[in-house]
């Protein structure tokens, strides 16, 4: 499928209500219509950003588009025809949004940031890079080059300060390493 030449890599893929394909990408976001039968091709969205248009993470939620840049959350309800800079007191790239009936909580490279009335509140920090997390079973996961990590049972993510993470699966250590984890997919049912 052509219309993403000068992009080098993806880095996070969504879907709107009408099927619409979202990707970010180092050289901005792009938009797929699957319903076009002539020629499918990807459209470059609009500059996210005058300086930079490295986009990071993307959430479509309630005919919304979120995508984290370099320098903050933008969001579009037009397609990616134009963005609008979202308020936060993040200016760090965002590398997964997750979001439950409660919070949302950001992923920056080594911090979780939640929010539940707007304001958007460090809970953890790690000393390592973090890239995607997931909601499962009223835990919080999240992928690090230190292996899997997820909240602790004795934290309440939604209502904590700090909420303490713990390594997820031990049984992934080989030789005394735990690999790196880069993606995450939970399954409702399992």
């Amino acid at each position: 499928i052509e219309g993403m030449s000068g992009t080098s890599f993806v880095r996070d893929i969504t879907e709107d209500d009408e099927g619409n394909i979202y990707v970010s990408s180092d050289a901005g976001v792009y938009r797929l219509n699957p319903a076009e039968y002539v020629k499918q091709f990807w459209e470059q969205c609009a500059t996210l950003d005058a300086i930079n248009n490295n986009a990071y993470a993307l959430r479509f939620s309630a005919g919304t588009l979120t995508v984290s840049g370099e320098n903050g959350l933008y969001e579009t309800t037009n397609d990616g025809l134009t963005w609008t800079k979202v308020n936060t007191e993040i200016i760090t790239p965002i590398h997964s949004i997750v979001t439950s009936d409660i919070a949302t909580f950001l992923v920056s490279s080594n911090a979780i940031w939640r929010s539940i009335s707007g304001t958007y509140l460090p809970i953890v920090e790690f000393p390592f890079e973090c890239r995607k997390a997931e909601l499962f079973a009223g835990n919080l996961y999240v992928t690090t080059d230190r292996g899997l990590y997820r909240s602790s049972t004795i934290s309440d993510i939604y209502s904590d300060e700090h909420v303490r993470f713990v390594v997820a699966f031990n049984q992934i250590n080989r030789n005394g390493k735990i690999p790196a984890v880069f993606c995450l997919r939970t399954l409702a049912s399992r």
